[in-house]
């Protein structure tokens, strides 16, 4: 008899012990519920908004001023800045321009160059300070493509593809200036350039339309290296820039298959060869380098406006632009 109960007692109360840990399962259930879960539904946005907040002062500290210019429907200029955060609203420089503009900064002006339906050659500057422009001054001399402007410590100097196809050049900030033929060379396109201290380095492509060509012209002792065959084909107008810590040379151009490709120069290995950026675009890009990012700007297949950032992972990120154009952007680094 005495064993029976005994072995009841012990019955009860291992199920009083089992019902006692579901109710405290429950009980925590319930804890979780009420208590954790509102607690981090605080927290999480707190840190979304924490991390958002790290990634726009990086951003902000990495990419000084920049700006972009583009030839509106309407074919007159319009430019706007990147301050690291937020691009501004588009403004006007007026003008009518055949085809895209160039642009370049020298000594807190950004200077701007243009073609007219009639072949004339136009430029400007903005004065960074006070965001106020010049006004358009007609140079002497017709171009059938667009000009292009670049900047050296020895001033601001103007490139150009002349009328019998040759390469000229012209000393825009010196005193008594005049037209000089550059070499023998001949192109089918305008000349583009980029410059390091004294040296001019310029890209054209050939009269077979495709071909690329470039030369280095010294601004100090006004000497010119002759042309040199460069691997690669383009359609289109290519884009040059430096990357002013490592002094190496970029070019970008629109591939055959209309993809937008990369090629870096430096003095000690010469041209890296090339590499897609998975951007598209029917016209040619716009290039800079800012710092440690690479940037490309180009008129997509339409005529809206995409921006490429080549991070420092490595990896492109293409991200639409408000505006439209049909030709080729400009992008210009006041750093």
């Amino acid at each position: 008899m005495y064993k029976k109960i005994l072995s009841l007692m012990r019955s009860i109360n291992r199920k009083m012990h089992k019902k006692s840990s579901l109710i405290l399962l429950i009980l925590i259930l319930v804890l979780i519920v009420v208590l954790v879960i509102p607690i981090l539904s605080l927290i999480l946005p707190m840190i979304s908004r924490r991390q958002q907040e790290t990634m726009q002062r990086v951003e902000s500290v990495a990419v000084p001023p920049l700006y972009m210019f583009v030839t509106s429907l309407g074919n007159s200029i319009m430019y706007r800045k990147f301050d690291g955060l937020n691009w501004s609203p588009w403004k006007s420089l007026g003008g009518i321009a055949a085809d895209g503009p160039s642009a370049t900064y020298h000594n807190g002006k950004i200077y701007v160059a243009i073609r007219s339906p009639d072949n004339g050659i136009w430029y400007g500057y903005i004065d960074v300070a006070s965001d106020t422009f010049s006004g358009w001054i007609r140079l002497q001399g017709l171009t059938p493509s667009r000009p292009t402007i670049v900047a050296t410590h020895n001033g601001v100097f103007m490139l150009v593809r002349g009328l019998a196809n040759d390469v000229l050049v012209y000393p825009l900030t010196w005193e008594n200036a005049t037209w000089v033929k550059l070499g023998t060379g001949v192109t089918s396109d305008t000349p583009v350039a980029t410059a390091i201290d004294s040296k001019i380095y310029i890209v054209v492509r050939g009269l077979d339309g495709a071909s690329l060509w470039y030369g280095v012209l010294d601004t100090d002792t006004w000497t010119f290296s002759s042309w040199f065959k460069l691997d690669g084909a383009t359609t289109a107008t290519p884009a040059l820039c430096v990357d002013k810590s490592s002094r190496a040379l970029y070019i970008a151009i629109k591939g055959l298959d209309d993809m937008v490709y990369i090629n870096m120069y430096t003095e000690s290995l010469g041209w890296h060869g090339w590499i897609p950026t998975r951007g598209l675009t029917d016209q040619g890009p716009a290039i800079q380098a800012v710092r440690s990012w690479l940037v490309v700007a180009v008129k997509g297949l339409g005529r809206d406006i995409w921006l490429g950032v080549k991070g420092l992972d490595g990896m492109w990120r293409w991200t639409s632009i408000d505006g439209l154009t049909d030709f080729q952007p400009t992008l210009v680094s006041t750093e």
